[in-house]
């Protein structure tokens, strides 16, 4: 029935296995154990853009023109509201504080940070080799039985030194600054969410580059941040790059892409279960605080979920080599001139490509 519907059936158009939401996105055991009652209406009524938003108020003849109270556009949609108001991007996105949209992208990469540096912390403690596998022993008399199993490789396996770090405050309260790519690989303006490294192997992992734009443009967002952060190291000798844009939709849809790359960071099926179901759990608990304050200018943030802190110990925390503190002058003046003033563009110049991209999202559902 709901495939009669425009909007209701909005969900089911997205690239995913229905069947593996059906089977463990909202189960009767996280309904009753982990989301609240509120939590559940909102992601349920969100999803099929039953909420009372102004665009719907207006659909339902119960009121008209009811302007956003943060920007004044009026007859605003759920769109708007969660990833693409205006006044968030240039208003309070310059405030001494996370504006709502960068509280839970933070939220949600911090979530996913604190299992990346467990797992590089399990990977390092691995003795170096080859996996052993297990010999299968036949009983005399019988034939083997020829039996397939998938064996996944993780990237992690090729060494035992890695590395990591993220943009978050949590990571910034150790190095001092804002995290920009590791200059002793390439001198370049590129400011990037996360990075996974290993020096001894020259391997770098572009991300996990978070982004978590409304469901449905999920797949945009993906095809832009690959290409962007490709293209910057393409002139680097030596190493291997390996990109890992990861996009976690705002109210919880997490694309098979998302799936693939965290296996292959060697993570476990329960592993990658519990991970995912955080990450959903985060996004929609954000998007849910978001709505609520709609009408709040005042909004404050803080971390949900576990609040411990992710970089202690922090062995696996990425510091700059002991090989860069002798540099030349000429090289200290690159690193100053990358960190001091090509920041400042490049942070301007990508909060400007996702606030058109949002805008311009956002306004295309405006009723007319």
């Amino acid at each position: 029935m709901l495939h009669d519907y425009e909007m209701q059936n909005g969900w089911m158009k997205l690239e995913t296995d229905l069947q593996d939401m059906r089977d463990k996105d909202l189960t009767w055991n996280n309904l009753i154990f982990r989301y609240s009652e509120e939590l559940t209406k909102f992601t349920l009524n969100a999803t099929l853009q039953t909420l009372n938003t102004p665009d719907n108020l207006r659909r339902w003849n119960a009121a008209t023109d009811l302007p956003c109270t943060l920007c004044g556009y009026k007859n605003v949609t759920l769109k708007h509201i969660l990833a693409g108001c205006p006044w968030v991007f240039k208003v309070e996105n310059k405030l001494p504080r996370e504006d709502r949209y960068t509280w839970r992208h933070n939220c949600l990469l911090l979530r996913l940070a604190r299992s990346i540096v467990n797992k590089l912390i399990e990977v390092n403690n691995k003795p170096e080799g080859k996996p052993q596998t297990l010999q299968r022993f036949v009983k005399a008399g019988t034939a083997p039985v020829k039996r397939t199993r998938k064996v996944t490789h993780s990237i992690l396996d090729k060494a035992r030194d890695w590395k990591c770090n993220f943009d978050l405050p949590e990571f910034r309260q150790k190095t001092g600054k804002i995290l920009m790519f590791p200059q002793d690989i390439k001198v370049t303006k590129l400011r990037i969410d996360g990075y996974i490294l290993s020096r001894k192997r020259k391997i770098c992992i572009l991300g996990p580059e978070m982004t978590a734009p409304m469901d449905d443009n999920v797949a945009k967002w993906h095809q832009k941040k690959s290409e962007k952060y490709r293209s910057s190291v393409t002139d680097v000798k030596d190493w291997e790059f390996v990109d890992m844009a990861i996009e976690i939709g705002a109210l919880g849809w997490i694309p098979p892409s998302v799936t693939r790359q965290l296996k292959s960071l060697g993570f476990t099926p329960k592993e990658l279960n519990d991970l995912k179901q955080d990450l959903r759990h985060t996004a929609r608990s954000c998007s849910y605080v978001i709505y609520l304050n709609r009408f709040n200018k005042e909004f404050h943030t803080w971390r949900i979920g576990d609040t411990r802190d992710p970089t202690d110990p922090s062995p696996v925390l990425d510091t700059i080599p002991d090989a860069q503190k002798d540099k030349s002058s000429k090289d200290a003046a690159l690193d100053f001139l990358a960190n001091n003033i090509s920041t400042q563009l490049d942070v301007k110049e990508e909060l400007a490509i996702e606030e058109e991209l949002a805008i311009e999202e956002s306004l295309l559902d405006y009723p007319h």
